[in-house]
């Protein structure tokens, strides 16, 4: 087996995505578990798309070949990043839904037990998938597999598969979005609310994803050029990453960066009149209009009300 490693810029840009990626998905994910519902889509989104380039930096530089064992383990993700930018969308426009959610993962459930096979392979078979993906040119092992580890070869249509599924996806969010508009009486260029301009912009962003990746596969063999989509997918996490810093009550008063986190609310950059305008804004809702016996009663969506 050759071990050599290759690191280059590109390999650099994605390792600090990566960093990046597991550390905001966090925070994504625990405040989706608190009735964000958009948040944990996204969290658990960021999470799959984060731990797919953590898997491409190991082929692309050659680690993967020190833990074969892990190699692929990221590829039933594919079928989860349509499903969850899908849930996302509606969980945004239509908070209240009372839909199921487990039928949109049926795929990705498949081809994890599908994987299996594969995953129990020596490491030679693995080592010689890693060549075929990256380094065709390479010389191969000889081996004798007792069983195969693509019973019905499906694995060699991966990217045909994934296109198709994130393209059917893609067009259920776009439904999503241009029933809200018509619901709503808007247009696509002069929206108004707020989380449909989100939803659009979110739209863009992975039809951006979606054209890279079209343009990766149309023009190279295998793996070779997914260091591409990795690093478009890192400037996204540096992006957000920007964002949140930007957009933290943090840095609305003085700070000091090596204190720790104190008790929640307690820095609370809202003014004691825009607490109280709120305060009286909840009253209402409860004393007069009696929110709380609705049968659809939540946090978030008490939140959106007022």
């Amino acid at each position: 087996m050759i071990t050599d490693t290759f690191i280059s810029v590109f390999d650099l840009i994605i390792f600090l995505g990566v960093f990046q990626g597991i550390f905001i998905s966090w925070f994504f994910i625990q405040s989706g578990r608190r009735d964000v519902k958009p948040n944990l889509y996204q969290g658990l989104l960021l999470l799959f798309l984060t731990l797919v380039m953590f898997e491409e930096l190991l082929n692309n530089t050659g680690y993967i070949v020190k833990v074969l064992p892990i190699s692929n383990f990221a590829e039933p993700f594919n079928f989860a990043f349509g499903p969850l930018a899908y849930l996302y969308i509606r969980s945004l426009l239509y908070p209240n839904s009372k839909r199921k959610n487990w039928p949109h993962f049926v795929f990705f459930a498949f081809w994890v037990l599908y994987m299996l096979p594969y995953f129990i392979q020596p490491n030679e078979l693995k080592y010689n998938s890693y060549l075929y993906m990256k380094h065709p040119d390479w010389e191969y092992l000889d081996l004798i597999s007792k069983f195969p580890s693509n019973p019905l070869g499906l694995r060699q249509f991966i990217n045909h598969l994934t296109g198709v599924h994130f393209t059917v996806y893609t067009i259920a969010m776009v439904y999503l979005m241009v029933r809200r508009m018509k619901e709503l009486k808007e247009s696509f260029l002069g929206l108004k609310d707020p989380r449909l301009k989100l939803a659009r912009n979110v739209g863009i962003h992975f039809l951006a994803i979606f054209a890279v990746f079209a343009f990766v596969k149309l023009n190279f063999t295998g793996d070779v050029g997914d260091y591409l989509i990795s690093t478009y997918l890192s400037f996204m996490i540096f992006s957000t990453s920007w964002m949140v810093v930007r957009n933290s009550a943090f840095f609305g008063q003085p700070q000091f960066f090596l204190q720790f986190p104190g008790t929640k609310y307690e820095k609370s950059s809202l003014s004691k009149a825009e607490k109280s305008a709120i305060h009286r804004k909840i009253v209402k809702e409860m004393e007069e209009k009696r929110y709380f016996a609705g049968n659809l009663a939540s946090l978030s969506d008490l939140a959106n009300s007022i």
